[in-house]
């Protein structure tokens, strides 16, 4: 049985666009035995930027290349196939790819599915949240930047002071300067909302458009979003989001912004 291809691109071309796809794989596939007919492409000329910007990058970096396991190997081909042309998630693919070849981890096979059903719109607000801080997230201490933010929100609450000299607009836009300012030091994480309930009414303020990317990045366990309901005076009433520890991980493995250390002695 034969690569099944389904491609707009002429019949007698195709083979040999299938054959360059297989020549530049082959390293990360070399002694794993991966035959044409184990895999069903979508878009060879999609695939074939991918792989050949993660052997570049590669290249680039003095990076070892290793072989994939099919189980790996199989499913992202299919995948990473459905992209269309879109420049931004054939570097997140080839990203992965490199990664995998790098170090190997069961959990790239989850990755493979969640990148698939994101666009560049959740990626970007969950590169832009992971790199908005001095440093990358380390998962290694306790509490880790979950238990910090807390600290942080819970800490500008208690701040938080409601003028009643101005008008209710007025009072609204001077908590959320004071507010935002005071959860300056949030780390991985974005303001959704705030809401404060003084003598003189409740007041609300937004930091951030709850949009869909924000519910897709939510299902995917990429972000935790946190609704607190602070025993302050005045009462708030704070939800924002932080990158979750899957979602670290996540981008560890699919952004191009991360620096892969060389194999090479």
């Amino acid at each position: 049985m034969g690569l099944e291809v389904k491609t707009e691109i002429p019949a007698n071309s195709s083979g040999r666009v299938v054959d360059s796809l297989l020549d530049i794989i082959r390293p990360f596939s070399e002694s794993r035995g991966l035959k044409a007919d184990q895999i069903r492409l979508q878009r060879e000329d999609v695939l074939i930027k991918i792989a050949q910007k993660a052997r570049q990058r590669m290249h680039a970096e003095d990076i070892e290349i290793h072989p994939i396991p099919n189980k790996l190997m199989v499913p992202f081909l299919e995948k990473a196939s459905l992209e269309d042309i879109e420049t931004d998630m054939q570097e997140r693919w080839a990203s992965l790819l490199v990664s995998a070849s790098k170090n190997y981890e069961s959990q790239q096979l989850t990755f493979i599915d969640i990148l698939s059903r994101l666009s560049s719109d959740e990626l970007k607000i969950l590169e832009d949240t992971c790199f908005s801080f001095e440093r990358f997230p380390e998962l290694s201490y306790p509490g880790g930047h979950f238990e910090t933010n807390f600290n942080v929100v819970s800490n500008s609450a208690k701040k938080l002071i409601i003028d009643g000299k101005h008008d209710l607009a007025s009072r609204a836009q001077r908590a959320f300067d004071q507010f935002s300012f005071d959860i300056r030091n949030l780390q991985y994480a974005k303001l959704l909302y705030a809401t404060v309930a003084h003598s003189g009414g409740a007041l609300y303020f937004y930091a951030h458009e709850h949009n869909s990317s924000i519910d897709i990045l939510k299902r995917e366990g990429l972000i935790n979003i946190e609704d607190i309901a602070l025993q302050s005076n005045p009462l708030v009433k704070v939800g924002y989001f932080d990158v979750s520890r899957l979602g670290v991980l996540f981008v560890k493995s699919c952004s191009p912004k991360i620096k892969i250390q060389s194999s090479k002695k």
